[in-house]
């Protein structure tokens, strides 16, 4: 891998710099309301033409996706809010990620892309203070696809400034590492921070 001359790193936000906080929030919000947890999953997941993709994608906002929420699991409308933050408040950092990224940011271009909810970037970033790592962002809310359709990705090449192979992806979720690789973006799966940390040296990435 000693040829790699790498300029741009990509990064995932659930699952890599936090934590799968919408897994952990179903299960909360299943158990915390006494509502099934499938009810609770079909309506967060980000699955073409489902709530969660509708949100995720800009098509509606958080309030609507609120409303439409608690009506169909039951609740009341003051859960609203209390959804909301079980939500937003189950995404943690991984360990040394933010670190990383301040690390990384004076020598490389760094680029969040993310299938994400333009509120719950918001609460993030006002509490942890890291989108100012960040170059360029590729959000599903400004550009209307999620991670599983191609145009996302051909999106996200126009945001790379180098050349794909001068590029690396890291995500969790190995349907988006296949089309990252499908149109030329080396890629790395995140496991850990401390294995990553690892991977990103075998690309000659230099971690001040």
């Amino acid at each position: 891998m000693s040829n790699y001359d790498i300029k741009t790193i990509v990064f995932d936000l659930g699952g890599v710099i936090f934590s799968s906080g919408t897994t952990l929030a179903i299960k909360k919000i299943s158990n915390n309301f006494g509502v099934d947890y499938r009810k609770v999953y079909s309506l967060f997941i980000d699955k073409t033409n489902r709530l969660g993709y509708k949100l995720r994608a800009g098509i509606i906002t958080m309030d609507e996706f609120l409303e439409t929420s608690v009506k169909k699991l039951g609740l009341k409308k003051s859960d609203k809010e209390h959804i909301k933050n079980i939500w937003f408040n189950s995404y943690l950092p991984h360990y040394g990620m933010i670190d990383l990224l301040k690390k990384l940011n004076n020598g490389y271009r760094l680029v969040v892309f993310s299938g994400n909810v333009k509120d719950r970037i918001e609460f993030l970033d006002k509490r942890y203070n890291f989108m100012k790592y960040f170059d360029d962002s590729v959000f599903s809310f400004d550009f209307h696809h999620n991670k599983k359709e191609i145009e996302f990705y051909e999106e996200l090449l126009k945001h790379l400034n180098c050349e794909p192979k001068q590029a690396i992806l890291i995500d969790d979720d190995k349907e988006t590492i296949n089309f990252a690789q499908s149109v030329g973006i080396n890629t790395i799966t995140f496991y850990y921070p401390e294995k990553l940390f690892e991977d990103l040296k075998a690309f000659n990435v230099k971690i001040n």
